[in-house]
């Protein structure tokens, strides 16, 4: 069990180092100090190794429902690199880039991108 996602699974706005101490003296990470507050200020009780588990299986289980995010992450291109491509398709496929028009709009995102390029062109 990692003992730093279990406690963040207990209590998300908990911080390390000032709500609480994890220590390792080699066998096995435990709480070494424990100031966790609820809203009101009033010390909450340092969990139960049943509670510790419970919430680290929650973890677990909330972390496989997302993992695909992580690996799409590293894989996919820079989103500079994404919005690039998407503009240069756009363009080509006929947007007319419209500077009287709104960012908000595709016409008006096209001209303002344009214009920092003619601002700034390659060398």
């Amino acid at each position: 069990m990692e003992l730093y996602h279990a406690i963040k699974e207990l209590f998300p706005e908990a911080e390390a180092e000032r709500d609480f101490v994890l220590q390792d003296d080699g066998k096995g990470p435990y709480i070494r100090e424990w100031n966790v507050k609820d809203v009101n200020g009033n010390p909450v009780p340092e969990p139960t190794q049943t509670e510790l588990e419970q919430a680290y299986q929650r973890y677990l289980e909330k972390k496989a429902l997302t993992e695909y995010r992580d690996k799409r992450k590293r894989e996919y291109p820079a989103v500079g690199d994404q919005l690039d491509t998407l503009w240069k398709a756009l363009r080509g496929m006929g947007l007319l880039a419209d500077p009287t028009l709104d960012e908000n709009t595709p016409e008006g995102m096209l001209a303002r991108i344009e214009a920092v390029k003619a601002k700034y062109p390659k060398s």
